[in-house]
């Protein structure tokens, strides 16, 4: 079954490519240095990501006793687990050395945010929870190489709770 997935969406990848609607499925480029967004007049997406406000998150990540190690287990679990009709790595990839599929590598993603924010670890994890919930709402800086709406809408799919573990795993890799 997940075979299948992630071939369905690969066959969306390369056709959305032949099509034009998709700038490039390989993102091999430095994400860090651009890309902008599609849904900001900005010169710098960086500054953008840094304005955002936060719609999704809410306080979660102000509590002090927070289980994160938990969380971040959890969250793995989440990322390789089929949801629905996918799973996080069926577009995305994880490991040193790993190229991308559809979507970029989750690998190093809080570390790039972490230099967006100024090593602000609790920012970095407000902004994630955001950019996962809604991808569409919150662009980044990998924006104009994927078309909009290629991203599943996650809040519809996994509880803030899930998306927290999902956070947490990501803030996991980060060096």
């Amino acid at each position: 079954m997940q075979r299948f997935n992630a071939c369905k969406l690969l066959a969306l990848c390369a056709l959305t490519a032949a099509l034009g609607v998709m700038a490039s499925c390989d993102t091999s480029a430095d994400p860090a240095d651009g890309g902008d967004s599609a849904t900001t007049q900005s010169d710098d997406p960086k500054a953008a990501i840094r304005a955002f406000k936060d719609k999704y998150a809410g306080d979660r990540y102000a509590k002090e006793d927070r289980p994160i190690h938990a969380l971040a287990q959890s969250g793995a679990d989440y990322v390789n687990s089929m949801r629905g009709s996918y799973a996080c790595t069926s577009c995305h990839t994880i490991g040193p050395g790993s190229g991308n599929i559809t979507g970029p590598k989750l690998t190093d993603v809080a570390d790039r945010y972490l230099k967006v924010f100024g090593d602000d670890a609790t920012r970095t994890r407000i902004w994630l929870h955001n950019k996962i919930s809604n991808v569409n709402e919150f662009p980044g800086m990998n924006t104009a190489k994927y078309s909009k709406g290629l991203m599943p809408v996650m809040h519809e799919s996994y509880q803030p709770m899930e998306i927290e573990a999902i956070v947490e795993y990501l803030m996991s890799l980060a060096k």
